[in-house]
């Protein structure tokens, strides 16, 4: 079970090419099912429908929800192959169920949803913009020593923040320089996603997920706040 981009644990963490070719081959010697958790990288966020499609891997169940809605409607699903439904109705179903399983109303929103990411083109958007922004979070990146790492895929981006000037030292957890951060970019108008990668414990990350509709204004005026917020995090912890 992996997320194929690591979502708010690792801050859109990539990755390498080769990685899930890696995975496949476990797979199919020791006979395990590939499970992906694309609930927060499903349905567009990263540039493609599903984040798996980066790469050349199909998996046997992938978990979907949050996009699937946009958020107007709490819903959870999975998608799998006929061959593990055949055998699940085969031993008698799947034993289980609440109280609101197949709602009306959410499945209507969701597939409201689904038709109009299609309809807007709402994925190769999010393929474009996120492009966009991944450039000038390099640009950023090259002006604050802050920022260690930028990361991510379509409009599933990240920074890693570190003590300025050393790429990779990380600040003392009892700082909470992440929601600091967060905290001085929300005063600007600017509402990040604040997280620690190492076992959500320690390091920080910033999580930067505009919405799928956004165009290049939208990218300009969040990487200009994103600017002003640097600023002030250079000064206070440089």
């Amino acid at each position: 079970m992996v997320e194929p981009i690591g979502g708010a644990s690792t801050g859109a963490l990539v990755p390498p090419d080769d990685y899930f070719d890696v995975i496949k081959h476990i797979c199919k010697k020791y006979d395990i099912l590939l499970i992906l958790d694309e609930v927060m990288t499903g349905m567009g966020r990263t540039g493609a429908m599903y984040a798996y499609e980066h790469w050349n891997i199909k998996a046997d169940i992938i978990a979907l929800s949050k996009g699937l809605t946009s958020g107007y409607f709490p819903v959870g699903a999975i998608l799998t192959t006929d061959e593990i439904v055949d055998d699940m109705m085969e031993k008698g179903g799947f034993a289980h169920g609440h109280t609101l399983a197949g709602n009306p109303m959410g499945c209507a929103v969701a597939l409201e949803v689904y038709n109009v990411i299609e309809d807007e083109g709402l994925v190769e958007n999010s393929a474009k913009m996120g492009k966009l922004l991944i450039q000038g979070l390099n640009k950023l990146a090259k002006r604050y020593s802050i920022i260690g790492q930028v990361r991510g895929k379509g409009l599933l981006t990240a920074i890693e923040i570190v003590k300025p000037g050393t790429k990779k030292d990380i600040f003392p957890p009892e700082m909470d320089v992440n929601h600091l951060i967060a905290d001085w970019a929300f005063k600007d108008g600017l509402i990040l996603y604040p997280r620690r990668p190492i076992n959500g414990l320690r390091g920080d990350h910033i999580l930067i997920a505009p919405p799928l509709i956004s165009d290049k204004a939208v990218i300009e005026e969040l990487l200009e706040l994103l600017d002003k917020t640097l600023a002030r995090s250079m000064f206070m912890l440089g």
